[in-house]
C-alpha cells in the first residue's frame, strides 16, 4: 500500500499495485485512449452523431455525453469489438459545447469535446 497526498482534495489517499515490473504496472484490463480509437461525427453537429471506437476484449466500458455543468444527458453502454459505432440523437439539447466521456472501472479514459449547432 502506497500513500499519496492527493493535491485536489488536500487529503492523503491510499494507492494499491497489484504487480509492477521495472517499466510498467501490469493489471487485468488496460485501455489506453489511443488504442480505444475515438471517433465522433459530424462535430460541430445539429443533433445526430455518430461514433467509432474500438474495444477487443474489454467489457463494462460506459460512454457519457455531459453539458456545460457536468449533468450526463445521454449514456451508452459500449459493446465489445473493433471497429464498432454507435449512433446518439442529441436533436433535443440545446447548442453548445459538450463533453464526451469513456468510463471504464469506474475511471475516465478518454473525453472529446463536442459542439451542437441550431
Amino acid at each position: 500500500m502506497i500513500r499519496k497526498k492527493d493535491p485536489l482534495v488536500n487529503q492523503n489517499q491510499d494507492f494499491s499495485i497489484v504487480e509492477q515490473n521495472e517499466n510498467t504496472t501490469v493489471g487485468l484490463h488496460q485501455m489506453n485512449a489511443e488504442s480505444l480509437g475515438l471517433e465522433l461525427y459530424p462535430n460541430p453537429t445539429t443533433g445526430k452523431v455518430t461514433v467509432n471506437y474500438n474495444l477487443t476484449g474489454i467489457d463494462n466500458v460506459l460512454l457519457n455525453v455531459l453539458d456545460i455543468t457536468g449533468r450526463s444527458i445521454a449514456s451508452r453502454k459500449l459493446a465489445p469489438g473493433n471497429n464498432m459505432s454507435v449512433n446518439l440523437d442529441l436533436d433535443e439539447f440545446p447548442a453548445g459545447i459538450y463533453s464526451v466521456v469513456v468510463f471504464f472501472n469506474n475511471q475516465i479514459q478518454k473525453v472529446e469535446k463536442l459542439m451542437i449547432v441550431k
